[in-house]
């Protein structure tokens, strides 16, 4: 291989070759113009073989099609070099490109080889934050579901209820409570309206409305607007890490997050740029490891702190509330107060900055406040300013919180101060409220199996005085299935009073559901102490029998003892607990009904989303949420799967092995996202495997001799199915619905139309009998 320079062919067409090479030796004056000699090479850009091409020579000069060097990712801009226009087409000299640029043309295989700089590509972005599935797509079946409980404790009974309706992305809830002899409350009741693609949420009705920070809440019946991100599971909303650099070579990238591989790209010629990393919360390191098309390693390591309050550069979150207060919610069902206006907002202006403002307004109080939240490259500082304006009287407010999480040590700092006529929604000038606010806590890991703890408060009142309270832990890890902690806190009240006391518990593990706590507290001014222990089994995720046993002695004597059995249709408890030498029962019942699919169906308490999963008529079949079984289909081949969670990715599929031989299910997988407390319905669409046989004939005895080397074809609602044709006519087909089918044979002398009729009957077998064939030119 050499640079663009002749060298000796060995056959008539290389020849060619060499004098096209050699023409730019030929005097000017002799050839006023060179002649052009397009050929054909196999072409190789920056180590990647990119198939073949089509330049032309000219003069020991190699042209380039630039179109072809687009398509292989090259900006013609950032490359430049003497372009020029033949028939139509524009071609780059390899010429005119070096130094920089080379290329290298082998006479004997016909091959173009090409090196150009990384900075001439396109840049590749590569997105390395969480996506949504292929089949990703939020889905919703008109539904209801009711959800019930009832608790008895000795010969007190309370029930509780609430209704909810869904349709497509709206959702109205209404919840209630009645205690035996008492009137029945109304909890809260909304109509709900998410915007998925924007991130908000509308809501009609009552709801809890926020002030923000410095500021109070309070139960709204009017209307709200909410940025919810939870409606998009898979926007990045925190500054992320992003990588940019460039390879001139073909390269793999991996990229190691605190050591742990979480991503190996290859990477093409280029500059590239890796974006939306997504990182653990807290302090830690990235590596990015790039090995080029020689084996050649180079390594970045950077340093991180993430905090998870900022918000990217242009992502804005804020809540808005606007009606009237709902007073005394657990005591009357309207008793409705005072109109008011509620909301925050924060926007991320840079990756380390994000302020935000707040506002509540009542007619008598007017209380607003900004906030601004600072990413420090060791910690986050949160500050926050308010001032208000209640009955002639301004009231002002501040804090601060520094607040820092790395790997072995953690912890944060606090204080806020106000004065005495500070006010918000939730707090009135004649409240007992705290001038002063201070406090933090510590968290410090000494080695793998040992870390302490400390929390410090301290108070004071406007009207009480000074409160405090100090704790302090200590946690010991002694096997992988054993912990050891002691803890002491220390407490002073508004009264003066003082209390000291000491803990230490014994922790296990004994299984994956089983876990045991022995323990035993003591007040060091006196008195006799407190010695316990508990243990408790968790109820499986695809329901069983879970525990719980407790017990102490000394200051306090209690005994407690239940059981829980949970199902497909709800939950049951039962238990009795001794307390101070009395003895009661008790017992738990909830559970659910949903509307879908055209029935009513016993299930759990829908707290989240839930689907409908049909294998219709077959009984028995293992269904898996997330690789993890949770039921099996009843009689009707139904199950109703509840805890999917809302507007994410929820992977439903069933256990093949258990479907019958005779069933034949197009897809044992489905990827479901369901609104907000929703219901989908997923039909597997379960067939009885039949095999259809026939033939097929057509009037022209020539082209019967050509139908075996034909195929028949039948489509229906986006479904297909075909069958090659045999040596007399012969067809079968598996799986066809019942009915009148169009169909369609092909074959090499062209096509022609035919239907089938496809009977309702049992059998492994069906026979159809011969069908006739219309050629197209014949109808």
């Amino acid at each position: 291989m050499s640079p663009i320079r002749p060298s000796r062919p060995h056959v008539p067409v290389r020849t060619a070759l060499a004098l096209s090479l050699t023409v730019g030796g030929l005097s000017a004056a002799a050839k006023p113009a060179a002649p052009l000699m397009p050929i054909v090479a196999d072409f190789t850009l920056n180590g990647v073989p990119r198939g073949a091409t089509f330049p032309m020579l000219r003069d020991g000069d190699v042209l380039l099609p630039a179109a072809a060097l687009e398509a292989h990712g090259v900006d013609l801009e950032s490359l430049g070099g003497t372009q020029e226009v033949i028939e139509g087409k524009t071609y780059i000299s390899a010429r005119s490109l070096e130094p920089l640029g080379h290329c290298v043309m082998d006479e004997r295989t016909v091959s173009l080889t090409c090196e150009l700089p990384a900075a001439v590509f396109a840049q590749t972005r590569i997105n390395l934050g969480a996506r949504a599935p292929a089949d990703y797509q939020v889905r919703g079946s008109p539904s209801g579901f009711i959800n019930y409980a009832a608790h008895a404790r000795n010969t007190s009974l309370t029930f509780f209820g609430e209704a909810g309706a869904s349709v497509g992305r709206g959702l109205l809830t209404t919840q209630a409570r009645w205690r035996p002899g008492a009137v029945p409350l109304r909890g809260l009741t909304q109509l709900s309206l998410d915007f998925p693609k924007q991130m908000v949420r509308a809501i009609a009705g009552e709801a809890t409305g926020f002030g923000g920070v410095l500021g109070g809440g309070a139960v709204v019946a009017g209307l709200h607007l909410m940025r919810t991100f939870e409606l998009n599971p898979y926007f990045v909303r925190n500054p992320m890490q992003d990588y940019a650099g460039d390879v001139a070579t073909p390269s793999t990238l991996e990229v190691y997050v605190n050591n742990h591989l979480v991503q190996r790209s290859d990477l093409p010629p280029g500059p590239f740029r890796l974006e939306n990393l997504t990182v653990p919360r807290g302090e830690g390191n990235t590596r990015y490891v790039i090995r080029d098309a020689f084996g050649r390693t180079s390594e970045v390591n950077t340093a991180y702190y993430l905090s998870g309050q900022q918000l990217s550069p242009g992502v804005v979150d804020f809540r808005l509330s606007a009606g009237v207060e709902r007073e005394s919610v657990n005591l009357y069902n309207f008793d409705f107060g005072r109109p008011m206006l509620l909301g925050n907002a924060r926007m991320g202006v840079t990756s380390w900055l994000t302020p935000g403002v707040r506002l509540e307004l009542t007619p008598n109080v007017l209380s607003t406040g900004a906030l601004q939240l600072i990413q420090l490259p060791f910690g986050e500082l949160e500050l926050s300013q308010a001032i208000s304006r209640s009955e002639r009287r301004t009231g002002l407010a501040a804090g601060i919180v520094y607040s820092l999480q790395r790997r072995w040590l953690g912890g944060s700092v606090f204080g806020r101060g106000m004065n005495e006529h500070y006010t918000h929604t939730s707090l009135k000038l004649d409240d007992d409220h705290p001038i002063v606010e201070t406090g933090g806590s510590l968290f410090l890991a000494l080695g793998e199996s040992v870390s302490v703890g400390g929390q410090a408060m301290l108070s004071r009142y406007q009207q009480a005085g000074w409160t405090t309270w100090l704790g302090a832990t200590t946690s010991a890890r002694l096997t992988d299935w054993s912990t050891l902690s002691f803890a002491a806190n220390r407490s002073r009240s508004e009264r003066g009073e003082t209390a000291v006391e000491g803990m230490v518990y014994l922790n296990a593990i004994f299984d994956s559901r089983t876990t045991g706590t022995l323990g035993h507290s003591q007040g060091l001014r006196g008195g006799e102490g407190t010695t316990s222990v508990d243990i408790a089994r968790s109820v499986p995720m695809e329901g069983g029998l879970g525990y719980q046993v407790q017990g102490r002695v000394g200051a306090v004597d209690q005994a407690m003892a239940r059981a829980d059995y949970d199902s497909q249709v709800g939950r049951v408890s039962a238990g009795a607990e001794w307390f101070q030498g009395r003895l009661a029962g008790m017992a738990e019942v909830a559970g659910g009904l949903v509307m879908i699919g055209g029935r009513i169906r016993p299930t759990r308490a829908v707290d989240q989303g839930y689907a409908l999963v049909r294998v219709r008529g077959v009984e028995g079949v293992g269904v898996r949420l997330n690789n993890h079984e949770i039921g099996r289909t009843d009689a009707h081949g139904e199950l109703v799967v509840t805890r999917l969670q809302a507007y994410n990715a929820n992977r439903l599929s069933l256990a093949d092995h258990q479907v019958p031989l005779d069933i034949y299910l197009p897809s044992t997988e489905q990827t479901v996202a369901t609104y907000q407390r929703g219901g989908v319905v997923l039909d597997f669409k379960a067939q009885t495997i039949r095999a259809y046989r026939g033939k097929v004939t057509i009037d022209s005895a020539e082209d019967t001799r050509w139908l075996s080397y034909g195929e028949l074809r039948v489509e229906k609602d986006g479904e297909q199915w075909s069958s090659p044709i045999g040596w007399n006519g012969e067809f079968e087909l598996v799986g066809l619905p019942e009915g009148r089918l169009p169909a369609t044979v092909v074959y090499p002398k062209g096509r022609c139309a035919t239907s089938l009729e496809v009977p309702s009957v049992e059998g492994k077998v069906v026979d159809l009998g011969t069908v006739r064939c219309v050629h197209d030119t014949a109808k």
